[in-house]
């Protein structure tokens, strides 16, 4: 496990490290929840390389760049990160970015977990905030969303770990908390991930050399003079 500490996540730094490498956030692209490999190899590497070929405020131009969902989960992220601490007794460091040691895969953990007597990671967290419904939809549920297992079990990969802790927070309800442990789902995970990084390697040059020429910049018309100037 390879660790950037001083990112911070939404910082210039942070979209250079992960724009070009696959990410556990988006591990949906590559394999489905029920272990076969994802329909979306190819779109997902068109995503990268296009990370690659074309600015990021280019793309971004027609890109999601959020909503009041996301905001919300921006805002009330400490808070439950403080809540976990309180409620497992364990402390969460915060982390920018982490890569697998081959420095390929990434992950933006939402913290790592310490072991008290060492100091020593032992886990990871994922903390997700949604409003009241999706929330009690979490709490009866009592298990890993089906919306995160990818992401889940592939962050587990990236770190090496054997645990991630799963965090679904929302005010005036309780705090829903689940340690996911590796189990034959994050072998598969892991196989396929392999497997994608080795068809990316493979695919990349050659889509690299679709990249034209930046468009050139035509001039603003220029308004017409009055009579009077050419007199």
């Amino acid at each position: 496990m390879k660790l950037w500490p001083d990112v911070i996540q939404g910082s210039e730094d942070w979209f250079a490290l992960r724009e070009l490498r696959p990410t556990a956030s988006n591990a949906k692209k590559v394999i489905t929840a029920t272990g076969k490999d994802s329909a979306s190899w190819k779109p997902y590497i068109y995503e990268m390389t296009d990370a690659k070929i074309r600015p990021r405020g280019v793309r971004e131009a027609t890109a999601f760049a959020g909503n009041a969902h996301t905001d919300r989960g921006k805002e009330l992220e400490p808070l439950a990160r403080n809540e976990f601490t309180k409620i497992m007794g364990l402390a969460a460091a915060e982390v920018g970015f982490v890569t697998r040691d081959d420095k390929v895969w990434g992950c933006s953990p939402d913290g790592l977990v310490l072991c008290p007597k060492t100091n020593d990671v032992v886990a990871g967290l994922e903390i997700k905030c949604p409003d009241g419904p999706k929330h009690q939809a979490h709490l009866d549920g009592g298990v890993l969303p089906a919306d995160y297992i990818q992401q889940v079990h592939a962050s587990m990969v990236v770190t090496g770990l054997n645990h991630w802790y799963f965090v679904s927070y929302c005010p005036y309800y309780e705090t829903f908390i689940l340690r996911v442990d590796r189990d034959g789902y994050t072998a598969k995970v892991e196989d396929a991930m392999d497997r994608f990084q080795t068809f990316y390697k493979a695919e990349r040059p050659r889509l690299m050399k679709f990249k034209g020429n930046a468009p050139e910049v035509i001039p603003a018309p220029q308004p017409e003079p009055e009579t009077a100037d050419l007199l």
